[in-house]
């Protein structure tokens, strides 16, 4: 389910659970969020639980005043708007509602993407390992990552994806 709502930038499109809470948090953190005809850089974080997302965006729109931050709880509502369009970075966490990030990443393998992909999870696998690896030599960029992470390495590599991948 999705809520539209008008922005300065034109109208945007939110899952409704993320709405509510932007429009909640509205006096704290302000929604920077853009048509998809927009050449700013995209983010999309995928993560069932709210701490992770409400963190993320919160860093992220620190970082970056000129980057689009999408949030979704849910695997499936995540993957329409992957293969709708193609962000700068993808975050997602291994477990979650709808198909798991194992069955995101194979998919998004059959697809031959070629963003940056961060998959971040309490424990790392010799199963996740494996499918990164496999992924890489499909000329995916995979990285995974351990919860806590280290916020400045994520903001560093973050910087590197989203300038690289389109120069603003």
């Amino acid at each position: 389910m999705w809520a539209e709502r008008a922005g300065a930038d034109g109208f945007y499109r939110l899952p409704f659970e993320t709405a509510k809470f932007v429009e909640t948090l509205r006096g704290i953190i302000s929604a920077r969020c853009v048509t998809r005809k927009s050449r700013r850089p995209r983010i999309v974080m995928l993560d069932d639980n709210l701490g992770p997302r409400f963190a993320v965006g919160f860093l992220t729109e620190g970082w970056f005043k000129d980057v689009t931050v999408m949030f979704f709880a849910d695997g499936d509502e995540a993957m329409r708007e992957l293969m709708d369009t193609d962000p700068d970075v993808f975050i997602t966490d291994w477990r979650h509602p709808g198909p798991s990030g194992e069955e995101i990443l194979r998919r998004l393998a059959e697809r031959g993407v070629k963003y940056p992909i961060f998959v971040i999870s309490d424990y790392l696998t010799n199963e996740m390992e494996k499918l990164a690896t496999d992924c890489a030599r499909l000329g995916m960029n995979v990285t995974l990552w351990s919860k806590p992470f280290d916020v400045e390495a994520l903001h560093r590599e973050l910087e590197k994806c989203v300038r690289t991948q389109r120069p603003i």
